[in-house]
């Protein structure tokens, strides 16, 4: 995809997982007011977010004007059983609804395997015809998976997923074999969080790899083995970039909004922040056009020659 300024594009994100630990309660409002100036109303949260205070914050500021998205996880023992889903789904709604609000799209964090799918979307079509959610979103499925929920669903005449949030950027592409087609069949519209690949992604990491390599958050092995094998390869990127006035971060927001498998019809895409300037910095990138073909062409080779096949995979 290759679209101009003048374009309709995907909507940004504002990623609130920040808020409750890196951001505080009194400075979160300046993030809201951020993405509105620059035109987006579209705000994502969960319930394990900021060690569970994030939820809480972002109902607690003015957000009349946007939409609100969250997520229930599986958490041990009782994962998605029936009685374990409706009670996270009430927590967030009596939330929401203590302030006015009600929940956009209602994310499933991530899959619960040990439990039969039938007790857990049983649980969400009765919260769904109850009001508790506009839509059903699933997030870190396998395709396989999502293929399951919707037939079930559908079998059942139930509420059905219509949003899918996964890890989609420049040097992970793993989205676009198996998952995308899964997503396009189904009517399913896409997320993508970590456009700058948790931070790799940007001058303060590739001027200096050995902070990734030292930062113990990309040893864990879902970051290590999915991005080292690129740092050396984004070197010469970054240089290209940065002698056309182009700042890796900005070549990877605008790739993500111009070149990717996004579509202009898709959810959106997740901005995290913990700096107000980050966001801002972020939403301009998201505004520009598309990337010189060069930068665009190196990106491209970068995954198809030397990354493809070698991340891991998309769903947890």
């Amino acid at each position: 995809m290759s679209t101009s300024s003048n374009s309709p594009r995907i909507p940004a994100i504002y990623g609130t997982s920040f808020f409750g630990t890196k951001v505080a309660a009194t400075d979160a409002q300046a993030f809201i007011d951020t993405l509105l100036r620059a035109g987006g109303s579209r705000l994502d949260t969960a319930q394990r977010y900021g060690n569970g205070a994030s939820e809480n914050v972002v109902v607690g500021l003015d957000v009349k004007n946007c939409t609100v998205d969250t997520k229930i996880f599986p958490s041990p023992p009782d994962g998605f059983s029936t009685s374990a889903t409706r009670d996270a789904v009430e927590r967030s709604r009596a939330l929401f609804a203590q302030h006015g609000l009600k929940i956009n799209v209602l994310y499933l964090h991530a899959p619960d395997r040990e439990t039969p799918i039938e007790e857990t979307l049983e649980a969400l079509n009765e919260a769904h015809k109850a009001g508790a959610f506009k839509e059903l979103g699933l997030s870190n499925f396998y395709a396989w998976e999502v293929g399951e929920v919707v037939g079930y669903a559908r079998a059942k005449g139930w509420v059905v997923p219509t949003v899918y949030q996964g890890q989609y950027n420049a040097i992970d592409r793993t989205v676009e074999e198996e998952l995308f087609p899964c997503l396009r069949k189904y009517n399913i519209r896409f997320a993508a969080y970590s456009p700058l690949a948790g931070g790799i992604l940007t001058t303060a990491y590739l001027s200096d790899p050995q902070k990734i390599l030292a930062n113990p958050r990309f040893q864990h092995p879902r970051w290590k083995d999915r991005y080292t094998v690129a740092i050396e390869k984004l070197a010469g990127i970054r240089a290209l970039a940065e002698s056309k006035g182009i700042t890796i971060e900005e070549a990877a927001t605008r790739w993500l909004v111009h070149h990717s498998a996004l579509r202009t019809s898709d959810h959106g895409v997740l901005y995290g922040a913990s700096k107000v300037e980050q966001l801002e910095t972020s939403l301009a990138n998201h505004a520009k056009d598309p990337l010189p073909e060069d930068i665009a062409t190196a990106l491209e080779d970068l995954w198809v020659n030397e990354l493809k096949g070698k991340t891991p995979t998309y769903a947890m």
